[in-house]
């Protein structure tokens, strides 16, 4: 789990102990948000003033891969079908990736110049899909061309937080703090509404 707070770092729980272990940030105020876990065991995070972070629990030692220009803090991360890390960036308003080839990081600014990308994850044809925060819908990247399209919602304004996929790849949003649940379906493109009952 991240802790957010000052000193930030991560903490490890072992839940048939309670033991508890802490690796401090190298950065106190490095906020980490988000963390997978790369077969290896290793534990990325993304956060403040790094693109993203990479502990080694076996070692204790944590690696941060730190950001030059504008694009600065890290939001999200997520692993391909190969294991490179794809991360959002919501203050940078960019997608980046580390390529675990190269041990480099590569990043792509949104055509939308208030997308704010948030939540992200990989569909399994190891397309970057991610919720836009401030431009009301979802977008997906294609890596083999580096091309971006973009699904606005209907119900426009609103705030996009997260968005998943089902086993039958249709992919789902909310519409943030205004009770609507977005279907998409990637084939055709279409977009259906749902008005959760929430009796407010």
């Amino acid at each position: 789990v991240t802790e957010r707070g000052v000193p930030s770092g991560m903490t490890r729980l072992n839940p048939w102990t309670g033991e508890y272990v802490d690796y401090d940030n190298p950065n106190p105020r490095g906020s980490p948000h988000g963390v997978v876990i790369d077969s290896e065991g290793d534990v990325w995070w993304a956060g403040r003033d790094v693109h993203l972070a990479r502990l080694t629990p076996s070692t204790g030692e944590i690696r941060e891969y730190r950001t030059n220009g504008p694009a600065m803090h890290g939001h999200t991360p997520v692993l391909d079908s190969k294991e490179n890390v794809w991360f959002s960036m919501l203050a940078g308003n960019h997608i980046g990736k580390w390529d675990r080839a190269t041990d480099k990081i590569t990043l792509w600014e949104s055509p939308v110049g208030r997308d704010r990308p948030y939540g992200i994850f990989v569909s399994p044809d190891d397309k970057i899909w991610y919720a836009k925060f401030h431009d009301c819908g979802v977008s997906m990247f294609d890596p083999e061309t580096e091309t971006f399209t973009q699904y606005k919602a209907a119900s426009a304004p609103c705030a996009v937080r997260r968005l998943g996929q089902d086993s039958k790849g249709i992919v789902w949003y909310g519409l943030f703090s205004r009770g609507i649940l977005v279907r998409l379906d990637p084939a055709t493109g279409e977009q259906r509404e749902i008005k959760i009952p929430t009796g407010i």
